[in-house]
């Protein structure tokens, strides 16, 4: 009778230790039948166009399960977790191990930032909002795949600085550029023209005008940097990015070595800057000529 009491001890401990282990730890969830989650994932990208684009390549989405789907018995609060990335032609798709009934899959699309068009003068950088939701995923053999589009709704205005206004037109900016040359002995300014072939370094900012037209509007903001070449007898010519409503500032800057002779008829080389700036509206179309003089400088030699 002792050795029964005995033996049945031992088959309730090792009963009650199957049953601790069933509660406390998951399946091998691998082992599954797995069914595919396909599809895109749309935001608004251009309000000029009809429908949704595509959002960028490499936006993540992530999947979790919670681990009680697959084992009623399972106690504890983990999940089973995967991610995958959104392709070139904003288009998913993720297997998720599934049982008989199916599963509560929770997506969640992980947050981006995108440049969009909110209309024909104006890009921004957007940051869409990451935000989940959850599906019910079926079971196998009921299906083996499944299509699900994911749309981002919510976005927010990011980084001024990086927002693009888009150039509609251009207007031309021109002149002529002179340094003094000589100071006669009468003592007499005498200016000649900047040598065709020197280069200018122009920086040009494009805003559109606020709503009050009191001002440009910095949140929105265009910029072109590029080099010219001064043409014959000193001239500059400048083509303006610009948009309807716009206004642009503008600034040359230079610096060249240049011959000066003075009162005395001493010939000496000096350098010279052109530090100049300028401000364009929308209209005219073309700005009256303005000429600039480049400084004297420090003495070379």
């Amino acid at each position: 009778m002792k050795k029964i009491l005995f033996l049945a001890t031992i088959v309730a401990v090792l009963f009650a230790s199957c049953n601790k282990y069933e509660l406390s730890d998951p399946v091998n969830i691998e082992d599954y039948p797995k069914v595919t989650v396909s599809g895109k994932v749309l935001a608004e990208l251009d309000n000029l166009k009809a429908g949704l684009e595509a959002v960028p390549q490499g936006t993540v989405i992530g999947i979790s399960v919670p681990y009680s789907n697959y084992n009623p018995n399972y106690s504890g609060e983990g999940f089973y977790t995967a991610q995958t990335t959104v392709g070139a032609d904003g288009t998913y798709s993720i297997e998720i191990p599934v049982v008989k009934d199916g599963v509560s899959a929770k997506f969640v699309c992980e947050e981006f930032v995108a440049e969009v068009v909110v209309n024909k003068d104006i890009k921004e950088n957007k940051r869409f909002t990451r935000f989940n939701e959850t599906i019910t995923v079926p079971g196998t053999p009921t299906t083996t795949a499944m299509h699900k589009e994911f749309t981002y709704t919510t976005s927010t205005f990011v980084n001024p600085a990086a927002s693009t206004v888009i150039p509609t037109s251009t207007v031309t900016y021109s002149g002529k550029l002179d340094y003094l040359s000589q100071v006669t002995p009468s003592l007499d300014n005498v200016f000649s023209t900047i040598p065709s072939g020197k280069k200018i370094t122009v920086e040009i900012k494009l805003y559109r005008l606020k709503d009050d037209f009191s001002g440009p509007n910095t949140d929105y903001q265009y910029v072109d940097k590029k080099e010219i070449t001064v043409g014959a007898n000193g001239a500059y010519s400048i083509d303006v990015p610009m948009i309807e409503r716009g206004i642009a500032t503008i600034t040359m800057g230079a610096m060249e070595y240049l011959e000066f002779t003075s009162s005395t008829g001493d010939k000496n080389i000096f350098r010279y800057t052109l530090n100049a700036a300028a401000t364009l509206y929308s209209s005219p179309a073309s700005h009256p000529n303005e000429d600039f003089t480049y400084a004297k400088g420090t003495l070379i030699y």
